[in-house]
């Protein structure tokens, strides 16, 4: 998919009015193994509010024959997110998996979790959506807990490595099974802390743009969910 945007104030029929991004905005995503999204509209879901992308796309690379007549573009969808000036943001064409969510420390909450070179961080202004998307999945520890998969990157798990909160592959049942597996604790407000499954007096806590492991702090180790 590509991109044309023009001033607000120009005149939308004149050709020169209008500045296509040079790169595509969203395009084939190895990792979640969806091919050749394309042919997208925009609606709204049930609450009114949240805007939502409605694309195609193939769960395959190869195509035999016709592209336009290939019989397995389904349609899918996913959120459609915004950036503070006002442009889309639309990260990857997403796998499957259950609900997608982004986690802003209570103590910044314009800032979100995402991970850069693999190692979890806490920055604002995040172009790279998909950096910042993750699930909610059954513990790799066993029952009672719960684990954190990447959603661009569906394979890793957040998961803490000699005190650096990465995003790694994990085996469920495996040795490093517990230290990508926590305990979710509700706060006040709405919002959650993650104690860490062998560990708990350890929590995911957040600390000057940096995510490290400590005590629980309040809202340093209380996350909101979007």
């Amino acid at each position: 998919m590509g991109l044309l945007t023009a001033d607000a104030g120009a005149n939308l029929l004149d050709n020169r009015s209008w500045v296509k991004t040079p790169d595509p905005v969203f395009a084939t995503w190895e990792q979640t193994r969806r091919y050749g999204p394309g042919h997208n509209s925009f609606t709204v879901a049930e609450d009114g509010v949240t805007d939502v992308l409605v694309y195609h796309a193939r769960d395959y690379r190869d195509i035999t024959g016709d592209p336009l007549y290939d019989p397995n573009r389904h349609t899918r969808v996913q959120r459609l997110y915004w950036h503070g000036d006002g442009s889309p943001l639309f990260g990857v064409p997403v796998g499957e998996g259950g609900p997608i969510v982004r986690l802003s420390p209570a103590d910044a909450r314009t800032a979100y979790v995402r991970h850069w070179e693999y190692v979890l961080r806490v920055d604002k202004a995040v172009r790279e959506l998909a950096d910042t998307q993750f699930r909610f999945v059954p513990g790799l520890a066993g029952a009672g807990t719960e684990s954190l998969r990447s959603v661009n990157f569906p394979d890793r798990y957040v998961r803490v490595v000699d005190g650096t909160v990465q995003i790694v592959p994990v085996a469920a049942g495996s040795p490093e099974a517990t230290s990508a597996s926590f305990r979710r604790v509700p706060r006040d407000g709405g919002g959650i802390s993650l104690q860490l499954a062998g560990d708990a007096t350890a929590y995911l806590r957040h600390d000057r743009g940096r995510l490290i492991v400590g005590p629980a702090a309040g809202d340093r180790t209380t996350f909101l969910l979007s």
